[in-house]
């Protein structure tokens, strides 16, 4: 029987299922499997090569991925029809697509975009499980909200860290780290620690469900109802 679990010391998440379970899986699942998680054999179970916050926040996007995915569930779909649909989709504002900048060479790139769902009452009716996936749905909600301000939104990049958003609007710029809860010192660290590299002095918040004022080193925190009510000085 398949299970999982959150270590809350690794925080990694654990894929517990029998042999003949791993057994039947297709060669393309297996592969999939494998490219995210690691077989531990002190612990018997499958361990996700990333740790939190990386599980729970929207995964960059390839259609050759998604293809290979249909391939394996018997349905053949080019990379290039489900692009079609996607622009679509766009097209009709039910979701929203950013692109990865390179912070220290203010360089778009055209590689590992995201896509955002506009309404979050569609994915609940089509997917559900909004209330589980609550760290999601907070980045979901501050990038509509920064869209909603005006900003031209991308996925940051500073060496091998990743900035949530990075928001321009003319000269103005925003940095801003999503995250569920600030629970350990581990956390606030790696929150904190993406905007370290980043010399210049435009404003960094770190935004999460937290009541206390976490701010530090210049870079503030703010609750996610102080962030969405907070006053649009534009």
């Amino acid at each position: 029987m398949k299970t999982y679990s959150f270590n809350l010391e690794t925080t990694k998440i654990e894929l517990h299922f029998e042999r003949a379970e791993y057994d039947a899986l297709t060669d393309a699942q297996k592969a999939l499997l494998k490219s995210n998680f690691l077989w531990s054999r002190a612990g018997q179970c499958w361990v996700s090569r990333c740790k939190e916050p990386n599980l729970y926040s929207p995964k960059t996007f390839s259609a050759t991925s998604l293809s290979k995915f249909f391939k394996s569930e018997k349905h053949t779909v080019a990379p290039e029809t489900i692009l079609n649909y996607l622009k679509g989709c766009e097209d009709a504002y039910l979701f929203g697509r950013i692109s990865r900048l390179n912070v220290p060479g203010k360089r778009m790139l055209q590689v590992s975009e995201k896509y955002y769902v506009a309404d979050h009452g569609l994915r609940e009716a089509i997917y559900g499980n909004n209330e589980r996936d609550i760290e999601l749905i907070l980045e979901n909600m501050v990038c509509l909200e920064l869209w909603r301000r005006g900003y031209t939104v991308s996925v940051g990049r500073v060496g091998e860290k990743e900035i949530d958003f990075v928001a321009t609007r003319g000269d103005e710029r925003v940095y801003v780290q999503v995250c569920y809860l600030l629970a350990g010192q581990g956390t606030i660290e790696r929150e904190f620690g993406v905007y370290y590299d980043i010399a210049d002095n435009f404003p960094k918040y770190v935004v999460s469900m937290d009541e206390l004022d976490l701010s530090r080193d210049g870079i503030r925190h703010q609750n996610i109802r102080e962030f969405l009510l907070a006053e649009d000085k534009a």
